[in-house]
Formats: C-alpha cells, sequence, structure tokens
C-alpha cells in the first residue's frame, strides 16, 4: 500500500501516549514483539512489550528496538512501528536498507496482523509481531512496575536530553482536585484540533462544537439520571436581559492549544481544551489559570519534563481567542498572561539516573488516594490569569464586592458548556449560555475563593461570575473548579451515588 502519512517522530506518540498507558490506560492496547535471534541488546525468544503508539527499530541509541554494530545491513533508523487508529503499521525509514514483512520488500509502508514476521534487511534480524487477545491485551493487564519500567525505555528513550523519570509512583497515585478544564480524551482532542482552522469557516467550527456535545452528553445524562444538577441554560430574567445583553459581546469561546519541544527537536502538540474568556472595559483579557497552563494541573507530567529539564524542554500554549465576528478575535501564548505562582509547590520527588533531581511544579491542591493532600491551601485562588490587550470590553469588575458576598446571594454565570452558543444560533457566532447559581457561603472559603450551589460543567473554566449591585451588571469572580469528587460509579459507568456538590470561584480582588 502507498503511505498515508508522513512519518514524523511525536511527542504525543511517545511520551504522551506512554503516560497514558501508565495512568490508567482505560482500553488502550499494546503489542508485543518476539525477538528470533541474540543480539548484544535483546537475546532469542525475549518478548518485548509495546505500550507507546510510536517506535523506532535500528542501531541507533534512541531506536526503543536496538541492534548493535554487529548487524552492519541494519540502518541507524531503519524502520518504524506507528498505531493508525486501531491498528499497526511497519513504516519504511532506511534509505539504504530495505525491510522485510513475511517474506515481501515493505517499500512504505504496510498493516501489521497478529502473527507477521518483522526483518531488517536481507538475511538481517527478524522479529514476530504479537498482538494479545481478549483482557490480555489491555495495558492495564500488565502490572504497574513493569509498566513504569517500559515508559522509561520506550516514551523517554527516544529524547536523548530528557533523560529517564524513575519514579512516578506519587503521580500515580492522585485521585486529584477536578478542575472545569476539558483534559481531552482522544476523541474530544481530535474534534478541537479542528477548530484551528475554523476561524476562517463558521459551518466547520459548527462540525467540531457539535462533536464536543456527543462528548458532553453522556455525562450530563448520567449527572441528571443520579438525581444532580448539570448546566441548565437558565432562561435569562426579563428584568436581566437588556444588562446580559450588554455583556454578552465581551464573553469569549477559547481553544488552548499545549506544545511541548525537547531541545534540537520539532515542538509537536500535546493537548488541546476549550473554555471560557472575556474582557474588561480596561482591555484585560481574563480566564483561569489552568485554561493557560493546564499543565501544571493533574494529570501533571509535562510538569516534570519541563521543570526537571527547564534548559532542554519546553512547554507552552496559545490561547485563540473567539469572539461575536471574527474581526473580534484575537490569538495570545501563555507567555503574554500575568499569573500568581507564589503559592504553587516546586518539589524534587526522586533522583535521575545521573544524580538529578527530578521535579515537579503543582499549581493546585491535590489528594492522593490515601488522603494526603499536596499543595498550598491557598493555591485555589490563583487560578486566574489575564493578558493586556489593546481592545476594551464592556464588562466592569467589582473588586471589593468580590470578596464579601453574602449566603445567598445569586450570581450569574456567561460561558460555553461543551461548546454550547458557539455556533448553534442562527443569527449568531458567538453567543455564550446564561446560568445562575447561590453563593453556598459568606465570604471566602480555606482557599480564598467563593463556594456556590452547583450550576457550571465543562467549558465554563474561565467564564466571568456577574452579580447585580446598584442596578449595574459587575463581574465579582472567575470559575474555576468543582469542590470535590463525590459521584460514585457503577461498573457499567453509571452514577450509583451521588451527593451536593459546590463550584469554586475565584473572586475577581484576588488580580494583582
Amino acid at each position: 500500500m502507498g503511505q498515508t502519512t508522513a512519518y514524523k517522530k511525536s511527542v504525543a506518540a511517545t511520551v504522551g501516549a506512554g503516560m497514558k498507558s501508565v495512568f490508567g490506560g482505560s482500553g488502550r492496547r499494546y503489542y508485543i514483539l518476539e525477538h528470533k535471534i541474540s543480539s548484544k541488546y535483546h537475546r532469542a525468544g525475549e518478548s518485548q512489550k509495546i505500550i507507546v503508539d510510536q517506535i523506532e527499530l535500528g542501531r541507533d541509541s534512541q531506536c526503543t528496538v536496538r541492534f548493535d554494530e554487529s548487524f552492519t545491513t541494519v540502518s541507524r533508523r531503519h524502520a518504524a512501528i506507528i498505531r493508525d487508529g486501531d491498528n499497526w503499521k511497519l513504516v519504511q525509514l532506511s534509505k539504504t536498507n530495505s525491510t522485510y514483512l513475511n517474506g515481501s520488500k515493505v517499500q512504505t509502508e504496510w498493516y501489521l496482523q497478529n502473527g507477521d514476521e518483522i526483518q531488517l534487511s536481507t538475511n538481517g534480524p527478524k522479529l514476530g509481531f504479537i498482538v494479545p487477545q481478549g483482557e490480555k491485551s489491555l495495558v492495564k493487564s500488565i502490572g504497574l512496575t513493569n509498566r513504569l519500567s517500559l515508559f522509561r525505555q520506550q516514551a523517554l528513550k527516544p529524547y536523548k536530553n530528557a533523560l529517564a523519570i524513575l519514579s512516578c509512583v506519587l503521580l500515580l497515585a492522585i485521585a486529584g482536585s477536578v478542575f472545569w478544564i476539558t483534559h481531552l480524551s482522544s476523541e474530544l482532542d481530535k474534534a478541537l484540533a479542528k477548530v484551528e482552522s475554523a476561524i476562517k469557516n463558521n459551518k466547520e467550527l459548527s462540525g467540531t462544537i457539535d462533536d464536543l456535545r456527543k462528548q458532553d452528553s453522556i455525562t450530563q445524562a448520567q449527572i441528571k439520571k443520579g438525581g444532580g444538577r448539570g448546566y441548565g441554560g437558565a432562561a435569562v430574567p426579563g428584568n436581566l436581559q437588556a444588562m446580559v445583553s450588554s455583556v454578552s459581546p465581551s464573553v469569549y469561546f477559547i481553544v488552548t492549544t499545549v506544545y511541548f519541544q525537547v531541545e534540537g527537536e520539532e515542538a509537536q502538540k500535546l493537548s488541546s481544551s476549550s473554555g471560557t474568556g472575556f474582557l474588561l472595559d480596561d482591555g484585560r483579557f481574563v480566564t483561569a489559570r489552568h485554561c493557560v497552563e493546564p499543565w501544571l494541573f493533574p494529570p501533571l507530567e509535562p510538569s516534570i519534563m519541563a521543570e526537571t529539564y527547564p534548559s532542554q524542554c519546553k512547554i507552552w500554549s496559545v490561547i485563540h481567542a473567539y469572539g461575536p465576528t471574527p474581526t473580534d478575535d484575537f490569538t495570545l501564548r501563555s507567555s503574554d498572561f500575568k499569573i500568581d505562582r507564589s503559592k504553587d509547590l516546586v518539589k524534587d520527588f526522586a533522583v535521575g539516573e545521573n544524580g538529578e533531581s527530578l521535579r515537579w511544579r503543582i499549581a493546585s491542591m491535590i489528594t492522593t488516594n490515601k488522603g494526603e493532600t499536596l499543595g498550598n491551601k491557598e493555591s485555589g485562588g490563583t487560578d486566574w490569569a489575564y493578558a493586556r490587550t489593546s481592545k476594551k470590553g464592556k464588562i466592569s469588575a467589582n473588586a471589593s464586592l468580590s470578596a464579601n458576598l453574602k449566603a445567598g446571594t445569586e450570581v450569574y454565570v456567561l460561558g460555553f458548556p461543551a461548546g454550547l452558543g458557539v455556533n448553534d444560533s442562527k443569527t449568531k457566532r458567538i453567543e455564550p449560555i446564561f446560568n445562575k447559581m447561590s453563593v453556598a457561603r459568606s465570604g471566602l472559603n480555606d482557599e480564598n475563593c467563593i463556594m456556590v450551589s452547583q450550576g457550571v460543567a465543562h467549558g465554563n473554566s474561565g467564564g466571568p461570575v456577574f452579580v447585580v449591585s446598584g442596578g449595574k451588571i459587575q463581574a465579582v469572580a472567575i470559575v474555576s473548579r468543582l469542590e470535590g469528587r463525590t459521584q460514585q460509579y457503577g461498573n457499567n459507568g453509571a452514577i450509583i451515588q451521588q451527593q451536593q456538590q459546590y463550584d469554586q470561584l475565584v473572586p475577581i480582588n484576588n488580580l494583582r
């Protein structure tokens, strides 16, 4: 078959896929390479389990399946095996030495089947390709210690400057705070990827949002079934209609794309997520910090790479803000935002192969499955970010009021839960969804945040929260996260128990 897509080494297919396999790997599958001859690095009959989506075979030290210098007809980077949906493909890389599949020469690439035999060059080393069957084919069937070892060997080995991260057990214990960011599944990530080009094509943007809604619909159905309360898209009371209409054009749908780069390598996209941002009348564009720097909130694997190897590993995000019309759109980078990092926890948690300290940075409170908490109690209050822009919105902020709201006070939210409000109107490209909640306790909690009855959902993150004071609608807070995890699920994924939940808001007063 002809090559369908150009091969390119990818951080997402190595480090990203490796982390997905280590951190649960629900539904992820692996395959086995059986070595049929002995070499310096592998003995005949040895079975090598592969848990990442992309590996290279050859004599180069960075190859996952490596052969020693005695194999002169094996190229430095001879071939690759990559995931293609639910299948695997063998890709020819060498320009001088051939690769054979079941005795037939591979011109560019070919799909692999269980029981296939791979041979690197004529009379070269042979490998059997084996796909386990049933439950044994799932990555989760591999023991934790073994998965950690495979991650180190397969995900990190291709990046010579990012040395092995050996001790991820602490990370694996994190049950974590649940932030209202769509830290995406692979399906949702694919849907959001389309948004990058949708700025020029509203029809395509609409299709993307439809995909987002489909992903979110199951969750919302479960919440309703369990007696909980999802986002409602509540009707706007008549006396608020004009006020809400006046500030709605200053509420933006945002898409955050995270990039990661190892020194000497091409930058790679790690993930995408959606949320909300808003433009104040002083020109500040405000959102939640976890929408700008999602790698510092669970899961934390990119944080370890960037914090441990700051001179070799770089991570950043690009935030695309979509307004009522294409002329209102703009793009920012994470470096454009002012952020409070004073409450972050920076922790050395292990020692690497070369004696270097392995370090992580945590921007939130997290709880391990043993009930241990990590981070600063006030870290929730720093879940804000703003960037100065040349634009001015219609939203005014009331900082003093934001820290002194009384229990029972009604507050109003505008945002884009599950992408609702984006291209779902016949007349408007962007129209944020309205909802209302009530303050659950007077003043601020111990994380320096406002607690309110649950009323937001995925995509509301970073959105404005308003009160009406003195006959005016004013922003008092930013949507941050869900307080606690109280849902319990049965084996079929349905909610079997759910307690009342609360949302946490960052008061505008916290911005510095």
